[in-house]
Formats: structure tokens, sequence, C-alpha cells
């Protein structure tokens, strides 16, 4: 699919040729607090739940490192750097990517995380973190991956991954486009998580307001629980998918569920 008037080939690229890469600190949730401080620091773990792709630092909650915690050396973010997520229990959460806009204050790159900028001037803002989403990097993502019960990767990984780039015009049109959905999504996700507040607020009242008789639930059920499926008996080349709690974690050769 392609915008109305762009016919031009897009230029592959070597990762590692565009970006540079920065060492990150290792300070855990203890060393991080919410409330106030200097420095701005981004765990992996706030990727993982969920900052958006072009994540927009005046919006967006991102913690403080304690005043306690001295941190000699450091690379501050600037607007357009990228952070991915060095490691995850799935592959889908390996390398996941946020690209950072409107970064006015101190903020560093933490723990299981890769702080990269661009330096090669052929990607615009906004783009960048769309194309290190999408599906051509991330199935090479998943090839370069190791590991049993964590996957991981390293800034070492990029000297083996391509990304395919058009002209900035074309980007530019690609990232709005892009970016509009993103804000439709985060809207409507807002919207989401007040309806489920408040049918939990009304179930209460409603069950709490009703005198009954207490059933167990394997009275009222059927229990029933998959098989537990070790790493060691998953393989790409088998046909079926195997979803873990943070989605797709490989493939068996046999499935138990005929819908979805």
């Amino acid at each position: 699919m392609r915008f109305q008037g762009y016919t031009d080939e897009w230029e592959k690229n070597r990762a590692s040729k565009l970006l540079n890469f920065f060492t990150t600190n290792s300070l855990t949730w203890e060393n991080l607090n919410y409330d106030s401080g200097k420095i701005q620091n981004i765990h992996y773990g706030i990727i993982h739940k969920g900052l958006p792709t072009i994540t927009d630092t005046n919006i967006e909650t991102i913690p403080f490192i304690n005043s306690d915690i001295k941190i000699k050396n450091y690379t501050l973010c600037k607007t357009g750097d990228l952070v991915f997520t060095d490691a995850s229990e799935d592959l889908d959460g390996v390398a996941k990517v946020i690209e950072l806009q409107n970064v006015n204050t101190p903020i560093i790159v933490g723990l299981h995380a890769i702080h990269a900028r661009d330096v090669s001037n052929i990607m615009v803002n906004g783009f960048k973190g769309y194309v290190f989403s999408a599906i051509p990097f991330r199935k090479q993502i998943y090839r370069l991956s190791v590991g049993t019960k964590i996957y991981s990767i390293n800034s070492r990984n990029f000297n083996d991954v391509n990304i395919s780039i058009p002209s900035k015009e074309e980007q530019s049109k690609i990232a709005n486009f892009l970016l509009l959905i993103d804000k439709k999504i985060q809207t409507q996700s807002k919207i989401i998580e007040e309806l489920k507040s408040y049918i939990f607020k009304l179930n209460k009242n409603i069950i709490l307001s009703v005198e009954g008789e207490i059933k167990n639930l394997y009275e009222l059920a059927e229990i029933y629980q998959p098989q537990t499926i070790s790493n060691s008996k998953m393989n790409d080349k088998y046909k079926y998918f195997v979803y873990g709690a943070n989605g797709i974690i490989g493939k068996y050769h046999m499935f138990n569920h005929k819908s979805e």
C-alpha cells in the first residue's frame, strides 16, 4: 500500500549504519519513583507495559531516579531517539521500540533497554518508531533472538538487520497517518478502561445487594487447563502458534483449540 503519487523503490539499509548506540544503566524499580527527581529513567518495564510507539515525554509518565542514587556516566536522550527492550519472556516483546518526542527534560535509558540515535539523517522524526515496529524488522529480530525462558538481543544484532526507507516526504505522510490511528487507539483505550471500572463497581454493588446460595466454581462449570508446552518442544518449523500470557511464544506440531 502506497500513498498516491509515490512509486520510487524504498532504499534498503543496514540498521547498524543508521544508528549510534549508547551505554545504559542497570537501575531497578527500587531506585526509581514517580513523585520527584532531577532525571527521569526509561526502565524496560514501562515499555512492556504499553508506552506508545511514538512516546510524547510531555504526556507519558516516566519515573524519576531517586535523589540518593548517583549516576556518573550517562547519555541524555534527545527528541527522535529510539529505545528498544533487549529482553522478554516472549518473542513479541523483544526489541519492542518507542521513539521519543518532545524531550525537554533530562531523560536517560536504563535496565534491559537499548538506547539508539539516528545518525544517518535519512529518517524523519515520527517515522523511525514505526519502521522499527514493522513486520520485516520484527521477523529478523525473531531469527536473531536467543534464549530459552528469556529471549534477548543486543546492539550487535543490528549488524544483521536491514530496514527499507522511502523518501522523507513519504515517511512524513506514513508517520502522520499512523500517529492519527495511534491517538484514536489511546483515546478509545481510556474510554474502555473507564467503562471497565464502571462495570466493576456496578457489578460489585449488584452482587452485594443480592442474597443467595454460595456455589463453588466446579459445581457450575467444567474446569479445563491446557498442557504446559516447554520451549524445548517448540520449533519454528511447526504449523501451530503457541500463546503465552503476553502473546505468541513459539510453534507446536498440534493444536488444542479449533477456533478463536
